[in-house]
């Protein structure tokens, strides 16, 4: 094949691939691709037809040889950074995502993108950056908003956390996480009557949500609802039975109604949990369950594991 013969072949192939006729439009790059290993475009496109087909190792490999050319289109860095990012490899995403940017590739996908690797990496100012260019794009992702409330949150400016997260429920009222997560800070700041409406609102919308559930609760007990938050515990019992540190707030919850009824099956329970490490119950409340310095010691060391976990996973 000659080298005059090189745009009509990558011609060809591109219409046969708009076309959806990928069988021949391998054949067609394959031709190419004899005669031109390196040829970005030629590269890009196998890539895509070998990954619609299950082969994703080998369409990254193809389309890191298309990004090892200068001649390369900005799409093939943010394709690239798009599998990076789904297989956890966030530290190549962010240079893949940076990459298609610094070629022009400025989509609300590509910020979006880059602010869920920037954010998974810990770089949660960057991440808000990447949000906030991708919210110039296009406002009406709630996803997007939600992202920026847990960064907001995490970073401890919990006004514009809760302003995102209103946010979200003008876009979509019936976004749930949206309205635990406003409950949530309306709780810490002292607003109740609002938090309870918060998480209602979220069990309206998805009534088996077991954070709002708990959260309920949590908030119906710190109100002195003693019965109310034991029904609503119970509930999330029924649908989440590990959900952390609920069977020792159910439990703990009912000894302040001098329900002592089935205290030793629920110890032995909360002792048995604690020795697998798991998060069944804070150490405080532990303490006017039982005085066993050995429990402390593990409910302590599996409350402090709890309060340092990684950030959770951003929205997609």
């Amino acid at each position: 094949m000659s080298k005059n013969q090189l745009p009509e072949l990558l011609k060809l192939a591109e219409q046969y691939f708009r076309q959806q006729n990928y069988a021949l439009a391998k054949t067609v790059l394959g031709t190419i691709l004899h005669g031109y290993p390196s040829n970005p475009r030629a590269n890009e496109l196998l890539a895509y037809i070998i990954g619609n087909d299950g082969d994703l190792q080998g369409a990254i490999k193809l389309l890191e040889k298309a990004a090892s050319s200068s001649d390369c289109a900005p799409a093939v860095h943010y394709e690239l950074g798009g599998i990076y990012l789904s297989r956890d490899d966030d530290e190549k995403a962010v240079i893949s995502f940076e990459k298609a940017a610094s070629l022009g590739f400025k989509t609300f996908e590509l910020y979006f993108k880059h602010g869920q690797s920037l954010a998974k990496l810990g770089f949660f100012h960057r991440a808000i950056e990447q949000f906030n260019l991708a919210k110039n794009i296009n406002e009406s992702i709630p996803e997007l908003f939600f992202n920026l409330a847990k960064l907001h949150e995490y970073l401890g400016d919990y006004s514009k956390a809760l302003q995102e997260y209103e946010g979200v429920i003008d876009i979509d009222p019936t976004y749930a996480p949206a309205w635990i997560g406003g409950g949530r800070l309306l709780r810490n700041k002292g607003d109740l009557a609002a938090a309870l409406n918060a998480f209602d609102k979220a069990l309206s919308v998805d009534a088996s949500n077991p954070e709002a559930l708990y959260l309920k609760g949590s908030l119906l007990r710190s109100l002195r609802r003693y019965s109310e938050a034991i029904e609503v515990y119970s509930r999330c019992l029924k649908v989440a039975p590990d959900f952390p540190f609920l069977f020792g707030a159910y439990v703990n919850t009912k000894l302040l109604i001098c329900d002592w009824g089935d205290y030793d099956q629920d110890l032995e329970r909360i002792k048995l949990a604690l020795l697998e490490s798991s998060e069944v119950i804070p150490p405080f409340p532990l303490l006017a369950l039982v005085d066993d310095p050995g429990l402390q010691l593990l409910a302590s060391e599996v409350w402090a594991n709890h309060e340092t976990k990684n950030i959770q996973q951003f929205q997609v």
